[in-house]
């Protein structure tokens, strides 16, 4: 939402728009703590920065995803098959999207840093 509401673009249908894919809807008929996949983080990025370098393993309920990447956003992680699974915005203290649900994912301490990062970041 983030994404469109800055002016960037969206396949609405990953399957049918972006090609053979890896799958990315593992709703319904998946547990939510299911990990369907891992992203790569892009290095000296926020995200790296909050939940450590090297690949996150990540919950994955979407069939849509970013298409073009808005101005003002700068993406942090990709899919094995090359979707953007994270942006932040520039110039922002906090500022980021992610396309997974870290909050359906409190066993993992690297998911848990990003709402301790968010907290911080609220002067929490």
């Amino acid at each position: 939402m983030v994404n469109i509401a800055l002016g960037g673009t969206l396949w609405t249908d990953i399957h049918d728009q972006y090609g053979p894919t890896q799958k990315h809807d593992f709703y319904p008929g998946y547990a939510r703590d299911y990990i369907g996949h891992v992203v790569s983080l892009v290095p000296g990025s926020r995200l790296e920065a909050i939940v450590g370098a090297g690949e996150l393993e990540v919950n994955s309920f979407h069939h849509q995803a970013i298409e073009v990447v808005a101005p003002g956003l700068t993406a942090m992680a990709f899919s094995p098959d090359g979707l953007v699974e994270a942006v932040m915005l520039e110039g922002h203290p906090f500022g980021l999207g992610v396309q997974w649900h870290p909050e359906c994912l409190p066993q993992y301490p690297r998911h848990r840093a990003l709402f301790k990062a968010f907290v911080q970041a609220t002067g929490g």
